[in-house]
């Protein structure tokens, strides 16, 4: 599984170190950035129930840029994590032997549990 999101799509904002930023918009309040989900997942073959969830390990990569640095520019912040991802789907209604995809939730393990453990490089 590979998903690939910019968060000009996305609506609300974001909090970051107590400053409020609004997603998709530019300037001193404004953020905006990009992650990438990978990972991999066995779908069974399109028989049996009318929808499926299944679920495998993810890791998430990518960038968020928000505000005004001093030289005017936003900031750039990388970002990273892993978890677990469950996706559904359901029968197509097109094609009764395929599988159409519904939605995906991601659940990030703790922040400590990716750190590199001591001694090791």
């Amino acid at each position: 599984m590979r998903s690939l999101h910019y968060a000009g799509k996305w609506a609300g904002s974001l909090r970051l170190r107590g400053q409020e930023y609004q997603l998709g918009s530019e300037g001193s309040t404004g953020a905006f950035g990009q992650v990438r989900f990978r990972g991999t997942v066995e779908i069974p073959a399109a028989v049996g129930p009318d929808e499926i969830e299944v679920s495998a390990p993810f890791t998430m990569t990518g960038s968020l840029a928000y505000g005004q640095g001093a030289d005017g520019f936003p900031i750039v912040e990388s970002m990273r994590g892993a978890g677990t991802a469950t996706l559904t789907f359901r029968l197509s209604p097109f094609d009764p032997s395929a599988w159409q995809f519904v939605r995906a939730a991601y659940v990030f393990e703790s922040l400590a549990r990716l750190a590199p453990s001591a001694g090791r490089a």
